[in-house]
């Protein structure tokens, strides 16, 4: 089980910038072995198309989430829009899909009953245009755009290759497209060195939207790891920020021999930060604000 981490930082006073705040967290050693037993998968396969002309999408990005405790698997459509999503967990699974400025969410559909070393289909995928979020990333020091900045849609803290993700160019603009329309998402913005920041998108009747972001320094945490017999834990990997996973963490460090890390950079949210605490041998501790 996950031990709770104690004391809880205070979030007003964490994310100051330039304050510090002390985080002291115990993780528990791993005492049994580990056994896992792995099953075939199931397979759904179908056709990706364009809902309006009925011709094939190539590349699209074919997301199966099974429900329950089911991880999700991707695919990508090939030339003839012909699509095949691999070894699924048993049970029901809800099919997405994004790319080339299209969307299917599959929310208004029934799931597809996957058996373990069968395959069910053909489902095809009907597409439909989906809204665009445009917009520039400045430095909230002097104004000047921000390249490399990862914009996302994926607000939660599951696996982010679910989500479409866009990169600023020099000029800071970057642009998503294919986004289900009906739907304000909240978009996060981040790059290493900078505090991650997020905005929820407000969807025009037209289907676009324009969000800005200014990206700044953040707040510091000092951090200690001990074990359960209050010994320092080196070499603990401390991250903190808004998803887990997929590289959207916002900040990273590792402890010292002594146990103790200094996480810079960390957002100035108030409130749902993530804390996500691992090292070989111990069992992994995560906790939000």
């Amino acid at each position: 089980a996950l031990k709770s981490m104690s004391p809880r930082i205070n979030p007003a006073y964490e994310r100051r910038t330039g304050d510090r705040a002390s985080q002291t967290t115990h993780l528990s050693p791993l005492t049994n072995p580990l056994v896992l037993e792995l099953h075939r998968g199931g397979r759904i396969f179908g056709t990706v198309r364009r809902a309006d002309n009925g011709k094939p999408v190539a590349g699209a990005t074919v997301i199966g989430t099974p429900r329950g405790d089911g991880t999700a698997v991707l695919a990508t459509s090939a030339q003839d829009g012909a699509y095949i999503v691999d070894y699924l967990a048993a049970g029901q699974v809800g099919l997405a899909a994004r790319g080339d400025g299209l969307y299917y969410d599959g929310s208004d559909q029934p799931l597809i009953t996957v058996a373990v070393g069968e395959e069910s289909g053909p489902h095809d995928i009907l597409m439909v245009p989906g809204a665009i979020i445009s917009g520039k990333v400045t430095s909230r020091k002097d104004g000047s755009p921000v390249s490399g900045v990862r914009v996302t849609t994926a607000g939660g803290v599951r696996d982010i290759r679910q989500h479409p993700v866009a990169t600023t160019g020099g000029d800071g603009r970057y642009v998503l497209n294919g986004l289900p329309l009906g739907v304000n998402p909240v978009l996060t913005a981040n790059k290493t060195g900078y505090a991650i920041e997020t905005a929820t998108a407000e969807i025009a009747p037209n289907g676009t939207a324009t969000v800005d972001f200014q990206l700044g320094s953040g707040g510091q945490i000092e951090a200690t790891v001990y074990d359960q017999k209050k010994n320092p834990v080196p070499g603990a990997q401390i991250q903190i920020g808004g998803l887990l996973g997929g590289g959207g963490m916002d900040s990273t460090a590792m402890t010292d021999a002594q146990g103790h890390a200094t996480i810079t950079n960390v957002s100035l949210a108030a409130s749902g930060q993530i804390i996500y605490i691992t090292k070989p041998g111990y069992q992994s501790l995560t906790t939000q604000d």
